[in-house]
């Protein structure tokens, strides 16, 4: 048995027909029949059968398919792995940074990084949470630094930093200079948000869900994309936010906009640095994560 003959196996259930799977594979639909009968006779059973002008699997069959799928899965994924550790010198890397860690911790990763492997071009994809977990599941970057952490198992995931959510208010509001403020004020007020996917938001929602305000009591005025332009917004006095302490830390000391505590609330999350299992080992990237954990100290 081989892996083509198995991949073979795996394209018949996919397509359900010899001749479909002859024109994908190049093949001749004879051969492909004679590797399924060879795999039958390996096997001692019957994994296909005829259902009209094409096959279905037998119960048999569909334990073996969901057992190859995987070995299959596997295998690409040996495959990948042993071609990264081969390389003679790995000159393109591409990783994936929600929007706050590509403006305020990867800079300076990067930094360090580069002064250690000058030949080596870095690529950094932006978005937020959502998207850039959806990029290393789909394998289109190597390595993420997200304000949230991915569910899937199939990541290794570490906790980076802490970080907290500031409540930031216009020079020319009438709380500006206040330590505190009730939730029935804010509730009061137009509030200007991050945009679905954004681990800013999320963390906001949970944070006012457990303080007993939902989504609905909020008077929500504006959806926004960037920290940028919420700290904008909230400069000319459009509404409040509540926006990280990294993206806002500049803005309060230039004394662009205030900032003020809400009464008995801690708005507070991790930013993580994720990537899939074995990826990273004997590469550039295994330095990469060391400066991380460095950074977070």
């Amino acid at each position: 048995m081989n892996i083509k003959t198995l991949e073979i196996f795996v394209s018949l259930a996919d397509l359900g027909s010899y001749s479909r799977v002859a024109a994908e594979m190049n093949l001749s639909q004879p051969a492909v029949s004679m590797q399924i009968k060879n795999l039958e006779e390996k096997m001692s059973a019957e994994l296909v059968a005829r259902k009209g002008r094409g096959v279905e699997l037998t119960r048999t069959g569909r334990v073996f398919y969901r057992r190859v799928s995987e070995l299959l899965r596997e295998w690409e994924d040996v495959q990948l792995e042993i071609e990264r550790l081969q390389e003679s010198r790995l000159d393109e890397i591409c990783i994936g940074a929600s929007t706050i860690p590509s403006s305020h911790i990867i800079p300076e990763l990067l930094s360090d990084f580069c002064r250690g492997y000058p030949e080596i071009k870095m690529t950094v994809r932006v978005g937020d949470s959502q998207d850039i977990i959806e990029l290393l599941d789909d394998r289109e970057i190597e390595l993420a630094v997200i304000g949230k952490k991915p569910e899937s198992i199939e990541l290794e995931v570490m906790p980076l930093i802490k970080d907290e959510l500031h409540l930031l208010v216009s020079r020319n509001d009438e709380l500006f200079g206040r330590d505190s403020v009730s939730l029935k004020e804010i509730l009061e007020r137009k509030l200007l948000i991050r945009e679905k996917g954004s681990a800013t938001r999320r963390t906001m929602m949970n944070a006012l869900r457990e303080a007993g305000a939902d989504r609905k009591d909020l008077d929500i005025r504006a959806v926004l994309e960037t920290n940028e332009a919420i700290i904008s917004a909230v400069e000319a006095g459009l509404g409040v936010s509540f926006i990280s302490r990294l993206a806002s830390n500049k803005a309060l000391e230039w004394g662009r906009v205030g900032k003020i505590n809400l009464d008995g609330v801690r708005m507070e999350r991790n930013f993580y640095i994720s990537h899939p299992p074995g990826r990273i080992q004997g590469t550039p990237l295994e330095s990469f994560v060391r400066l991380a954990r460095d950074f977070s100290r």
